[in-house]
């Protein structure tokens, strides 16, 4: 395709110096302030949580296999031990509980990488129990070395 010199056209700007001291004027005269180019997170201090700012420690001892009823099968469930400077928590919970609180945190904090969790396995024999609760002691211990994560509510009513 040929094109004539005569279709072509430049468009030429005027580079002034005056003109550009103007826009310059007008924009301070204005008081522009560019918008924020990152974004902005909860502040630790500002939601903090009992958990926040102390030494905390996370054990996932005891796992057994708790046996169903007639409808359902057994499952496995895990004590959570949660010791720090005030605090002294201890819950059971099962290996669904564990994947929804990663589920929750992933979508809570998506800036921040959540640790993997185990996969839930259908039939867990007795020394698998003992694998999957160091998993879990793992699991817990990485998201409570997170601050912006212990200021997570739910969080902390999971343990």
């Amino acid at each position: 395709m040929v094109v004539d010199r005569e279709e072509r056209k430049s468009v030429s700007v005027p580079t002034n110096n005056a003109n550009k001291q103007e826009i310059l004027d007008e924009i301070s005269r204005k008081n522009y302030k560019p918008e924020a180019q990152y974004m902005t997170t909860k502040k630790c201090e500002e939601f903090a949580t009992p958990l926040n700012f102390k030494k905390i420690d996370v054990q996932v001892v005891d796992g057994l296999v708790k046996e169903g009823g007639i409808f359902s099968a057994s499952y496995p469930t895990y004590k959570i031990v949660t010791a720090g400077s005030g605090i002294a928590y201890e819950v059971r919970r099962k290996d669904a509980d564990f994947l929804f609180l990663r589920k929750y945190l992933v979508r809570g904090f998506p800036h921040i990488i959540v640790p993997p969790c185990p996969k839930d396995q259908p039939k867990i024999l007795g020394d698998k129990i003992k694998k999957r609760e160091r998993y879990y002691t793992r699991f817990l211990q990485a998201i409570i070395r997170c601050e912006e994560l212990k200021t997570c509510k739910f969080l902390l009513t999971f343990l």
